[in-house]
């Protein structure tokens, strides 16, 4: 699990976890496999960002990390 879970209940782990999934599978063929890990590092924080500001629907949370690196009318 990529989140830290002692700063999440496992309710919101779940929900991140499941956000984050969505979203680089929908990115991972798009990508150099160099660009990787820095890519997955910066959609877990784009995700724990939108959780602390409140955000609790998955498919929001995944669409907030897939702007990082896909336009949102190609989503």
């Amino acid at each position: 699990m990529p989140f830290p879970s002692d700063c999440y209940d496992p309710e919101r782990l779940d929900l991140m976890t499941r956000a984050l999934d969505v979203a680089w599978n929908a990115v991972v063929m798009r990508r150099h496999e160099s660009d990787r890990a820095a890519l997955h590092t910066r959609m877990e924080i784009r995700i724990m960002a939108a959780v602390r500001d409140g955000e609790r629907d998955d498919a929001c949370l995944s669409q907030a990390a897939l702007e990082l690196v896909v336009p949102p009318n190609e989503v």
